[in-house]
């Protein structure tokens, strides 16, 4: 073997020898990172109340971070030992994805409430807003990522909201269709303007009460309609005259 040969050969294990070091430290420094980010991660409170009075979840990118690292670790890397801490996260992957879905729909629907109504409105479902409220203290104080056996509870907190924001939502659309139905005559005058020259008077005034009987007729219907809808918005809200 040619010394330019051995010489290659040694530099190329001493490659392999850096680039396995590199390796050996690039994980003890992430697995010693995954077990400080995932205790910090799973210590958090699953929402968090803003500024605005909206909620967010809190669920954080690193800890996702982790649960994909560890994923492609456990896919590719078979053979590396992953940290206890990480380990026991990963077997909680779909329970936390379970969470967070339901949590992602909860804070969505209470956002709307909070800033998709007036002033109104709001007032009319204040005091379930306050009852649910009182529920939604615990994911902001109590209860972490790190808890256990809190999917019945994260549940009730979405199935609450999401028949309040329905109500809400459904009310919005009757109010909507009524003052549509309170517009439709809003650019058609009764009575129109005479246009021939040979009659007296200002206005057509022959077929005047074939008019007022038409008109009052759609009156009518359209009275009936804007009576169901409030009556209809009324008992959602359990409101009172």
């Amino acid at each position: 073997q040619s010394v330019g040969a051995e010489l290659v050969e040694r530099k190329y294990k001493e490659l392999i020898c850096l680039v396995i070091s590199y390796e050996e430290n690039s994980f003890r420094n992430w697995s010693v990172s995954a077990e400080s980010k995932t205790s910090d991660g799973l210590n958090k409170p699953l929402l968090v109340r803003k500024k605005d009075r909206t909620l967010k979840v809190n669920f954080g990118k690193e800890l996702h971070s982790i649960l994909v690292e560890i994923q492609y670790l456990q896919k590719y890397f078979e053979d590396r030992p992953l940290p206890e801490i990480g380990k026991k996260l990963f077997t909680r992957f779909d329970e936390f994805r379970k969470y967070k879905n339901s949590l992602d729909q909860t804070v969505e629907m209470y956002n709307y409430l909070k800033l998709n109504t007036i002033i109104e409105e709001y007032d009319l479902i204040k005091n379930e807003v306050i009852q649910i409220d009182e529920d939604i203290l615990h994911t902001t104080q109590s209860l972490t990522w790190n808890s256990h056996n809190v999917w019945d509870f994260i549940e009730d907190i979405r199935k609450n909201v999401e028949h309040l924001n329905t109500r809400m939502k459904k009310a919005q659309d009757n109010a909507t269709i009524i003052k549509k139905e309170i517009k439709q005559w809003e650019n058609t005058p009764m009575f129109t303007r005479n246009n021939n020259p040979r009659e007296e008077s200002l206005f057509n005034l022959k077929e005047r009460t074939a008019k007022k009987e038409k008109r009052f007729g759609e009156i009518e219907d359209v009275t009936k309609n804007i009576v169901k809808y409030i009556e209809e918005n009324k008992k959602m809200f359990n409101a009172k005259d």
